[in-house]
């Protein structure tokens, strides 16, 4: 059997991927956010959060302004107690 002849198709016809060049990188807000521990044994390892209950409140949390706080509810894997994660977020609806 003779082998399939191949085509090479020239670099001009080629589609480039990606970002066109000289193209600005975009811009992303970043937040910091610690993960949560168990105040039994210090873990951060936990389960499926359930119960989420949030609610609109304006403030401030370590120098931060934020405009819900948000509970959510889990189990620490390690230890099996039950606990209330809270976080601040800052919305702009």
């Amino acid at each position: 059997m003779a082998k399939k002849a191949t085509s090479s198709m020239p670099t001009s016809e080629t589609k480039k991927v990606g970002r066109p060049e000289g193209a600005p990188n975009r811009e992303y807000l970043q937040a910091d956010a610690p993960p949560s521990k168990c105040p039994s044994c210090g873990s951060t390892e936990r389960g499926p959060y359930v119960d989420k209950n949030e609610q609109a409140i304006v403030g401030e949390h370590d120098g931060k302004p934020y405009t819900h706080v948000v509970w959510r509810g889990c189990r620490c894997l390690k230890c099996n107690q039950w606990r209330r994660d809270r976080s601040f977020e800052n919305r702009s609806e």
